[in-house]
């Protein structure tokens, strides 16, 4: 056992001192009974029984102590019962009163300054998008474009869509089919602009753009398109019409769905001036 004493220093008062020796001198217990088979206090031991000791010199350098606790503000210490039951009922009534209406205070701004924000934003979109004509963006109606041919089911499937949609709220709407009237393709280019192509159906509110099927398919669902059409002349018949069966359009009495007539004076035929170019006018008692 005399290469034991090597590793352990006398600090003078007859004890030996563990904290000496280097980082890397770990001692097996079991390595030193080994020979022995004798324990700490000289009884016999078994192998089951060994342990191993590890010893180190020093601390790490990078070593941080933990955040000590910190301290609670001065208004959770008064909301401690122990404390509170010391002071004077009226006192802790004013303090709770006026910590409530701080708080309450502070919620209300917030909630203000949401509202104002969402307002604004609403606002901005609105100047974004697309109106109409000058003449037409104040007008109280709503007005669609849409397509009556079938050549593409998707788009007239929308178009249906919409326009079942719109008739639930029994609101007029003034219809606009673009196969029916090149001049209503051009009006909907000009407003959602030149670079944009036509997509159908598109939808006006007083002026403004509010969208497609996707658009009105959102706002119905959420409720919002309701309040959107408040105000908004009520519609008389909720039937078909009886003068043009709701194509809105009926043939030019005038050149009888031609687009010619004939001028006596010149003897010729000329293009006839009250109707568009598949000889169509608008029906005069369902359109607005």
């Amino acid at each position: 056992m005399n290469d034991l004493d090597d590793d352990y220093l006398d600090n003078g008062n007859g004890k030996h001192d563990y904290c000496a020796l280097t980082v890397n001198s770990v001692l097996s217990f079991s390595e030193l009974t080994a020979d022995h088979d004798v324990g700490v206090n000289g009884s016999a031991m078994k192998p089951d029984d060994s342990y191993e000791f590890v010893r180190i010199e020093e601390y790490e350098e990078d070593w941080i102590p933990l955040p000590s606790k910190t301290k609670q503000p001065l208004w959770k210490h008064l909301a401690e019962e122990s404390f509170l039951s010391d002071l004077d009922p009226n006192i802790i009534s004013s303090y709770k009163r006026a910590l409530s209406s701080k708080q309450l205070g502070k919620d209300t701004r917030q909630t203000s300054l949401l509202e104002s924000a969402r307002l604004s934003s609403r606002s901005l979109e609105e100047q974004e998008k697309p109106r109409l004509s000058e003449t037409e963006k104040d007008e109280n109606k709503i007005v669609l474009y849409f397509t009556s041919l079938r050549g593409i089911p998707k788009t007239y499937e929308d178009c249906y869509y919409v326009r079942t949609v719109l008739r639930g709220y029994q609101v007029a709407v003034e219809e606009r089919d673009i196969s029916m009237d090149s001049k209503y393709r051009k009006e909907l280019q000009i407003a959602l602009g030149e670079e944009k192509p036509v997509c159908l159906p598109q939808v006006f509110v007083r002026g403004v753009h509010i969208g497609g099927m996707e658009e009105i398919k959102k706002l119905n669902d959420g409720g919002e398109l309701g309040e959107m059409l408040k105000g908004l002349p009520v519609c008389e018949s909720l039937g078909a019409c009886e003068c043009c069966g709701d194509a809105r359009f009926v043939p030019c009495t005038s050149c009888g769905g031609s687009t010619k007539v004939f001028e006596e004076q010149e003897d010729a035929f000329k293009r006839c001036n009250g109707c568009n170019e598949n000889g169509l006018v608008r029906c005069k008692k369902c359109c607005l």
